[in-house]
């Protein structure tokens, strides 16, 4: 993947049984994804520098915040359903074969915020559950 800005990104959601079908949830405004590893630290004494190693599983969350999407239900009914959901963060929307993919418990931070002057907006958190897989 070669650089690129943020302003096509997309989050898409989809049911883990039942529909197989990914819908966006809102138009992306920022997201991140974080990856992170336990790690122990295993150096001798005496050492200068610190020596690590993995010891405990990874784990990656992330957030999303965005246009509010009035054509879908998919963010709601993920964040109140109490069951996991398959996740694609879709970095641009132009090049659809490159994407992050993961199963992940959705928190619906911000329903909804918006004004007389503001388009509405929404935020949401997930947390990964299991791996989390970079398609490209």
């Amino acid at each position: 993947m070669s650089a690129i800005t943020g302003r096509r990104a997309q989050l898409r959601l989809a049911a883990t049984t039942g529909s197989s079908v990914a819908v966006a949830v809102a138009e992306s405004v920022e997201y991140s994804l974080e990856l992170d590893s336990a790690l122990e630290e295993v150096s001798a004494l005496g050492s200068t520098w610190a020596v690590h190693v993995c010891s405990g599983a990874r784990k990656w969350s992330g957030s999303l915040r965005g246009n509010f999407n009035t054509a879908s239900a998919a963010l709601w009914d993920s964040a109140v359903l109490d069951k996991v959901c398959r996740l694609y963060l879709y970095p641009h929307t132009d090049a659809t074969s490159e994407y992050f993919e993961g199963t992940a418990w959705v928190k619906l931070g911000t329903i909804i915020a918006g004004g007389m002057t503001a388009a509405p907006k929404t935020a949401v958190q997930f947390t990964g559950d299991g791996d989390l897989t970079y398609n490209n």
